[in-house]
């Protein structure tokens, strides 16, 4: 099931599937950065709760957290995409992870890094 929050991406990935032009549409899950808001050097991206919200010590996980959420760095983004301008054919779809965790695995990450995560929501 897509996520709401990439809705706006489905209607330029339209357009250029129309254009003719070659393309590649970038796949990259969950930016790690966002689980690190704050920290110097690795939260540099603005606040944005998606799921969980580490800097408040709170989560919102849907059924029981077994499900899986791909992770990558915003900084391998950057590196993936300027690494694909040399490949002699773009495929239609360019998936990259830096990791790939449940996510109560990522709680109990952000729990040992925080010491506590005391409001775990689940739906």
């Amino acid at each position: 099931n897509p996520v709401v929050l990439n809705r706006p991406k489905w209607t330029v990935a339209e357009a250029v599937r129309r254009s003719g032009l070659e393309y590649t549409i970038y796949e990259n899950g969950v930016l790690m950065n966002y689980l690190a808001v704050g920290t110097p050097g690795l939260g540099h991206l603005k606040e944005f709760t998606f799921l969980w919200d580490v800097g408040n010590a709170s989560a919102q996980i849907p059924g029981d957290g077994s499900a899986y959420a791909v992770l990558t760095r915003a900084e391998d983004v950057g590196r993936f995409v300027a690494a694909s301008l040399d490949w002699e054919k773009w495929p239609e779809y360019s998936q990259m992870r830096g990791d790939r965790k449940t996510l109560n695995e990522v709680i109990k990450i952000a729990e040992a890094a925080r010491g506590t995560f005391p409001s775990l929501l689940r739906s």
